[in-house]
């Protein structure tokens, strides 16, 4: 069965929805998508990512296999370098909120026409949507279509050897953790338990019910939960942190986006090994998760001041 994936881009679709994941856990994935590329990487006239070797077909290949399917970035004779740019860091942010979300990412490999006279067919990635399950040497895709007023399942079968399979560095844990973790961001979105809502309709009032207390377990959980990534979300002054907690945390944060963009790029660069593109990405400019790791480390010594320490990890 062929199925349009340019339809299925994510680059098109609407992210999730405050309302339907809670706050906690959309601003987490939202903080992953802006933040885990930093501005330097961004700036489309600064050679932040490169292409060794540094071959015009090269540049033009991967660009081509990393671009939003949707936009057409095939004539790329003006400005090679910012298409690169342009490609590479949208790319990476959207795989890596997938990843932040669900812990894995997969994407079909296609081939597109460049238009040009020659018709160069060019490998390029589609994400693929809905429900993915792997087994033995095939990944499967169930998506649901409404026409009419009715659901229609489909199931799409494709080859493993089709599928690019991005996943969550191992130090973020297995599927099954990151779940849990996702659920317990859901969770504390609640601003309050279902039975103090369910009396705000009939103006009723727990005095028993302590929301200061209720808010302390809710932090907990979502400090708790998300200590390996080091995010406790959008809270500057929040009473329940102390000053030390709160940069660890902001540095920590640094680290995680380091170790998922390293681990998307190696990933990236595995890919063009399989399909023989001789040539490897590269970053230049962000400080790498090891770096981050020794701020952290003189962080906990006390060797380094805390403004000197966060200042570091995020330059």
């Amino acid at each position: 069965m062929q199925i349009d994936r340019k339809s299925q881009s994510p680059y098109a679709m609407d992210h999730p929805s405050a309302a339907e994941h809670g706050h906690c856990l959309y601003m987490f994935l939202e903080d992953v998508r802006l933040h885990l590329i930093p501005m330097s990487l961004n700036a489309l006239d600064d050679k932040r990512f490169l292409v060794e070797p540094s071959d015009e077909l090269l540049v033009q290949t991967v660009s081509t296999l990393f671009a939003d399917p949707s936009r057409n970035l095939y004539n790329m004779q003006d400005n090679r370098q910012r298409k690169l740019s342009e490609s590479l860091s949208t790319f990476i942010a959207e795989v890596g909120r997938e990843l932040a979300h669900k812990g894995i990412s997969y994407w079909e490999i296609g081939n597109v026409s460049d238009g040009g006279p020659d018709t160069v067919n060019r490998s390029m990635l589609f994400w693929i949507a809905g429900e993915v399950t792997e087994r033995l040497n095939q990944v499967r895709q169930r998506y649901w279509q409404k026409s009419e007023g009715k659901r229609t399942r489909h199931d799409v079968i494709l080859p493993t050897s089709s599928v690019q399979v991005f996943r969550l560095p191992r130090p973020f844990g297995n599927l099954r953790a990151h779940r849990r973790r996702m659920g317990v961001l859901q969770k504390a979105s609640k601003i309050l338990p279902s039975f103090v809502e369910d009396g705000l309709p009939r103006l009723e009032h727990d005095p028993v019910f302590n929301h200061s207390e209720y808010s302390r377990a809710q932090f907990s959980a979502l400090a708790k939960s998300m200590r390996d990534w080091g995010w406790i979300g959008r809270f500057w002054d929040n009473k329940f942190t102390t000053e030390y907690y709160w940069f660890w945390s902001k540095i920590k944060f640094h680290w995680s986006l380091a170790m998922l963009r390293e681990s998307i790029v190696h990933d990236m660069n595995a890919l063009l090994g399989r399909l023989e593109i001789g040539c490897e990405i590269k970053m230049q400019g962000p400080k790498t998760a090891a770096e981050i790791n020794i701020i952290l480390e003189h962080f906990k010594s006390g060797s380094i001041s805390f403004g000197d320490a966060f200042e570091q990890a995020s330059s």
